[in-house]
């Protein structure tokens, strides 16, 4: 099993890596992307820009191989062990910063109520 996170998600479940070493999965690759910021909420700072280490912690939730990923021969390193399997994994890959537009949601309330009735009743429950 392969999770691809971000730093944010991650950091927003950091308990979930207590549980992760605990169960000592046999098959559980955990891959975070860490651009270093909260992208859904508009860019602001994660703890990894202030050295905060996501391997580390992962490390002290029993999770015997964590890695940080910095350049392309440790990804393909890192993608050999993943399809090697032998036991969870963490790994931490930096990544561009780069900023991205947001695209949130709509959020009108007609939309969202005839989205939702079409999709439990069909197309005909507009046409009450």
């Amino acid at each position: 099993v392969l999770v691809v996170t971000g730093d944010g998600e991650m950091l927003m479940g950091i308990g979930s890596l207590t549980t992760i070493g605990i169960s000592k999965a046999p098959n559980l690759s955990i891959v975070v992307l860490d651009n270093e910021a909260y992208g859904e909420t508009g860019q602001q700072d994660t703890a990894t820009k202030h050295g905060v280490s996501l391997s580390g912690i992962a490390r002290a939730c029993a999770i015997k191989d964590c890695r940080d990923v910095n350049t392309m021969a440790e990804v393909q390193a890192l993608r050999d062990r993943i399809h090697q399997g032998g036991g969870s994994l963490f790994a931490q890959i930096k990544i561009d910063p780069e900023k991205i537009p947001l695209v949130l949601p709509p959020r009108d309330s007609t939309f969202i109520k005839n989205r939702m009735r079409v999709s439990v009743l069909g197309q005909s429950a507009l046409h009450d």
